[in-house]
């Protein structure tokens, strides 16, 4: 039962203590701020070394994460490791230039405290160089000392500033107000329960001098002489829009009852602004000490971007630049880096031209801002695209007969040829070329053109062997001419004196038969007629018939 009546009374007397450090991983500190402070004192300057005994973490500060009540004779000096007891220790060394005078006084200074903790319940004790015996020790109840200007001495007298290195250990811990075990035996006046979720902060200065020392003397007060002054939470500035400058995100209207942290910003976006009260105020809305988070909002700009129109020539690509879109409303502080403009055709003919990606930037280069607008496009730009101008025409030339198929029209460059560009009979034929999609012809036209061309007909050739011819009556009445022919056209002869001799032809032996009728002279004719891929041609034989008898 004791124990349970123990812990019951410790979790009804829980306290959230908060002391900011900018350490990483601790949440429960003292922070040093300006640790080294030069003050000049004539034409000399006071200089100090001032660090956490531990350089390396760069704090020796140490707390469980919550304070919770403790017995004073549990505080038992610097090397106390209780986890409910706020243990801070650090280290202060003189230059050798300082003045052989100078002396110091260790401070709490910025002091962040509501009212619920300025108590003799909130206690502290002040350690040098590890000895068990402490130099100063106090509260945090006016009645101790008024902290005025948010500023409590924890040295009784000043120290000598050497050039030998100090150790300091400062505690901070809470009192616990009922030590009873029998929790029926502890009275409404023991009740801690005022410390829960408060939070308290304040920095370590050493305060130089060169003077002789003095006893402190502190300013008292009563014990409850610390009240709250009721103040409306801060609320977000209306209607704050993007514009590359730095904007106040919520009111100030009463800066002396809080303070704004994270109250400033350039970019689109939400921020949480920080309203921390000072000293002696408290929230209107809820009584609380506590920091409120308040959202602010900076609006994206909005702007429109219209393109412009274009003309290229078929193969070329749309131009990129900044002077193909007209931009309106951009900030000043910004530009336009780069873009991309698509369009919805890729063929000789008319189209759209569309806003594609964008990138926008502040003049100086070094920060993308694109995401602080809301991009209208006015996709309206016409894009134009004529054809290509390279179409060459084709040669075409005439072709003699040959018995197979020849080819007229040839070459030329991005062209569709028609019509009889080929051919194997005599003859004459028509082709034409249009230039191919896209393309045209020097001239910018894209007109068919014709092209005439024709298969000429073969010079025959006829040979008769012999030229002469002699046919004896007495013995052989007839006589044969042989005959070459590369024509197509018919093989017929003819006689002069058909009295005298008739002829025939045999065209499967390309021989002519010459038959003698009487004495005498004739001449035989031999002649191939005009064919479809030859001319005509003849040839003569000279023949003489004879008889004795």
């Amino acid at each position: 039962m004791k124990e349970y009546v123990r812990k019951n009374l410790k979790f009804i007397s829980i306290m959230t203590v908060l002391v900011i450090l900018n350490v990483v991983g601790i949440t429960y500190s003292f922070r040093v701020k300006d640790a080294s402070i030069g003050l000049n004192i004539g034409t000399s300057n006071i200089d100090v070394d001032f660090a956490y005994s531990d350089n390396d973490s760069g704090n020796t500060i140490t707390s469980s994460g919550m304070m919770l009540p403790i017995s004073d004779d549990k505080v038992t000096g610097p090397e106390v490791t209780d986890s409910r007891v706020v243990k801070a220790t650090f280290n202060v060394k003189g230059k050798e230039t300082n003045p052989k005078n100078t002396i110091y006084d260790i401070s709490l200074r910025n002091i962040k405290m509501p009212c619920e903790l300025r108590t003799k319940e909130l206690k502290w004790r002040l350690y040098k160089n590890g000895e068990e015996e402490a130099i100063s020790e106090g509260n945090f109840s006016p009645a101790f000392d008024t902290m005025a200007g948010d500023r409590l001495v924890l040295t009784n007298t000043q120290e000598d500033l050497t050039t030998e290195s100090k150790s300091y250990t400062l505690l901070i811990w809470i009192s616990e107000s009922c030590t009873e075990d029998d929790l029926s035996l502890c009275d409404s006046s023991k009740d801690q329960s005022k410390y829960l979720n408060q939070e308290f902060s304040g920095d370590i200065k050493i305060e130089l001098a060169t003077k002789n020392k003095k006893t402190l003397t502190r300013v008292t007060g009563d014990e409850n002489s610390c009240t709250y002054t009721d103040t409306e939470v801060p609320v977000c500035n209306d209607n704050i829009t993007y514009d590359g400058a730095e904007k106040t995100l919520a009111n100030t209207n009463n800066n002396t009852a809080y303070t704004l942290i994270n109250n400033k910003g350039i970019n689109a976006g939400s921020y949480e602004v920080t309203a921390r009260l000072n000293n002696g105020y408290k929230w209107k809305s809820d009584a609380s000490t506590s920091d409120k988070v308040i959202k602010c909002d900076i609006d994206k700009k909005n702007i429109t971007i219209t393109t412009k129109d274009q003309t290229i020539t078929y193969g070329d690509t749309i131009s990129n630049t900044t002077s193909n879109v007209e931009v309106k409303d951009l900030a000043t502080t910004d530009e336009i880096s780069s873009l991309t403009l698509n369009s919805n055709i890729v063929d000789v003919g008319e189209g759209n031209i569309s806003l594609g990606s964008i990138k926008i930037t502040n003049k100086d280069g070094d920060e993308d801002v694109t995401n602080n607008y809301t991009i209208n496009r006015n996709n309206t730009g016409t894009i134009t695209i004529n054809c290509l101008s390279d179409a060459e025409e084709p040669k075409h030339e005439d072709k003699n007969y040959s018995g197979k198929e020849v080819t007229g029209v040839t070459g030329g460059k991005n062209i569709v040829l028609s019509g009889d560009t080929k051919g194997r009979l005599p003859g004459e034929y028509t082709a034409s070329a249009t230039p191919s999609k896209n393309h045209c012809w020097s001239d910018k036209t894209s007109e068919k053109k014709e092209y005439k061309w024709k298969i000429i007909k073969t010079e025959s050739e006829l040979t008769v062997t012999p030229n002469s011819l002699e046919i004896d009556l007495d013995n052989n009445k007839t006589g044969t001419i042989n005959y070459t022919y590369n024509g197509d056209g018919k093989v017929t002869c003819s006689s002069e004196q058909q009295e005298i001799a008739t002829c025939s032809v045999n065209r499967e032996t390309k021989t002519i038969t010459v038959t003698g009728e009487k004495a005498g002279n004739t001449t035989i004719t031999v002649s191939a007629s005009k064919g479809a891929t030859s001319n005509d041609i003849s040839e003569e034989v000279s023949v003489k018939v004879t008889k004795k008898y």
